[in-house]
C-alpha cells in the first residue's frame, strides 16, 4: 500500500518521503497544493460595531474575501488579533465577542449558528478598553459549495448590552488564517 510522508501545506515538500512499491501497479501524481493557506492580515483595521439600542447588544459582521468558486474542505481556521481597541462607548473591562461564520450577524451580539461555524463565539476580555483574542476552528472540516454561487466568510463582532451604550468602533491588528482543500477533477 502507497505511503506519503511529510505533508507540508506549504507546497514545499508535499511528495517528499512518498513510498509506492516498485511494480505494484501504484502511482502518486500531485495535481497542485493539496492545503491551500490563506492569510487575511489587519493592520489597525477600524469596524464599526452598530448598537441595536437594546437587549441585543451591538454587532458587526466584515466580509474579508470570497472563496475561490469551486467546492472545497475548509480544514480549520485560526483567528488571531494581537490588538483589539475599544473606543470609549464599550466599556473599558468589557467583552468583545469574535466568530467566523459563513452567514453575516444581523440580530444580535451572541454570535451563534452560522455566524459562528467556522470559529465559534471567543471572548476578548479587554482592560482599558484592549485587548487580545486567539481561536481555532473545531476539529471537524466543513464543505463549501461555492460553484452554485459567490461564498464569503464573515468576522462577526458581538458586544453585549451592558458593555456597549452606542455605536462605536473597534480597531483591530492581527490575522485570520484559512486552510482549505480545493475538490476538483
Amino acid at each position: 500500500m502507497p505511503q506519503i510522508r511529510n505533508l507540508l501545506i506549504d507546497g514545499a515538500r508535499v511528495l517528499a518521503g512518498a513510498n509506492v512499491a516498485p511494480g505494484t501497479g501504484v502511482g502518486v501524481t500531485r495535481y497542485g497544493r493539496l492545503v491551500d493557506r490563506i492569510k487575511i492580515g489587519f493592520k489597525d483595521k477600524a469596524l464599526t460595531v452598530a448598537d441595536t439600542g437594546g437587549a441585543n447588544g451591538g454587532f458587526v459582521a466584515f466580509p474579508f474575501m470570497t472563496f475561490p468558486a469551486t467546492h472545497l474542505l475548509l480544514m480549520g481556521a485560526l483567528l488571531d488579533f494581537t490588538s483589539v481597541l475599544a473606543a470609549a462607548t464599550i466599556v473599558a473591562t468589557g467583552t468583545v465577542k469574535f466568530a467566523l461564520g459563513s452567514v453575516a450577524e444581523a440580530a444580535n451580539d451572541t454570535l451563534d449558528g452560522t455566524s459562528g461555524d467556522y470559529i465559534a463565539s471567543a471572548d476578548c476580555v479587554l482592560v482599558a478598553g484592549a485587548g487580545t483574542v486567539k481561536a481555532a476552528s473545531p476539529a471537524t472540516p466543513v464543505m463549501i459549495n461555492a460553484l452554485a454561487g459567490t461564498v464569503t466568510p464573515f468576522l462577526n463582532i458581538g458586544v453585549a448590552n451592558a458593555d456597549i451604550s452606542a455605536s462605536t468602533i473597534v480597531t483591530l491588528t492581527g490575522a485570520i488564517t484559512l486552510f482549505y482543500v480545493e475538490i476538483r477533477s
